[in-house]
């Protein structure tokens, strides 16, 4: 799926809720009631999403769990945290005529993709609240070049929630509120922002965020909205994905801890106790 940069922003920092309050990054705050399966990827891929992660790659793709391992080589992507992490690549560049490499944009756009992902169908509660988390970062990450050339190409590396109802198809014709992430509102790791912050180490996605202490004072910001499942949603398709258009490039996106909490609570730090007093010097 090719889709323009999301209007959600990617590793934005959670910011304090008021002005005299300890700054604290939500990215850092564990979730107590994630109910996605599998979310640290350790049992690898299953046969049915609705048991957890499902492969879903092209020809030239390749999808796989990375290990930890003590004596990696220099520069290899290991997991940001456990004993495994996903990781899904571009192995095979597609092939290209020197008619689509050369001429127009809309005639080198005619070659599909070579495209990889996975995805988990979740059980939601219609009208419930959610929150999305997780570890990402990429490797041979590009940005969009449709000058005529070797050169040329288009990546996307993202998340796309599509909610479904009991029959699990798509909630497709329903309303959808602001708040509701569907199929049709991807959004893009491989935005302006990540490129150029460098996509190679690992950041974590919280949302939602909390605003910053000036707009709380202020009284602009309003309550952080959490994502909220249609009132006739039944679950929610969730796929991590990879497609390349180009004849060089090979991408990589890496994703581990992966957090779908619902009615989401924060587990908060316990208050710092206060240094207990001296004791008072003894009288001679």
């Amino acid at each position: 799926m090719v889709a323009t940069a999301s209007a959600q922003s990617w590793n934005q920092p959670a910011r304090a809720q008021a002005q005299n309050t300890p700054q604290v990054n939500l990215a850092d705050l564990p979730y107590t009631n994630n109910v996605a399966q599998n979310p640290g990827f350790e049992r690898g891929l299953e046969k049915d999403p609705s048991k957890g992660w499902f492969e879903q790659a092209s020809e030239g793709a390749e999808i796989k769990m990375i290990s930890a391992a003590p004596n990696a080589a220099a520069g290899s992507v290991q997991p940001a945290t456990g004993r495994k992490a996903l990781k899904i690549a571009i192995k095979k560049p597609a092939k290209y005529t020197g008619k689509q490499i050369n001429g127009s944009w809309s005639e080198f756009l005619t070659v599909r993709p070579v495209a990889g992902g996975v995805s988990q169908i979740i059980p939601v509660k219609g009208g419930a609240e959610y929150a999305l988390k997780f570890d990402w970062c990429g490797t041979g990450f590009f940005d969009q070049d449709t000058a005529a050339g070797p050169d040329r190409g288009i990546m996307t590396a993202g998340i796309y929630l599509q909610w479904l109802g009991k029959d699990k198809k798509n909630l497709s014709g329903e309303k959808l509120d602001k708040n509701f992430l569907h199929a049709a509102n991807a959004i893009m790791l491989n935005s302006q922002a990540a490129l150029a912050s460098g996509s190679e180490t690992w950041k974590t996605y919280a949302f939602p965020k909390i605003p910053a202490p000036e707009d709380l004072v202020s009284g602009k910001a309003k309550k952080p909205g959490f994502i909220k499942a249609p009132p006739t949603a039944a679950f929610v398709k969730i796929r991590l994905g990879l497609a390349s258009q180009n004849a060089k490039a090979r991408p990589a996106l890496y994703i581990d801890n992966f957090v779908w909490a619902e009615n989401p609570q924060v587990a908060e730090p316990a208050p710092k106790q206060a240094a207990p007093a001296a004791p008072a010097a003894a009288k001679q």
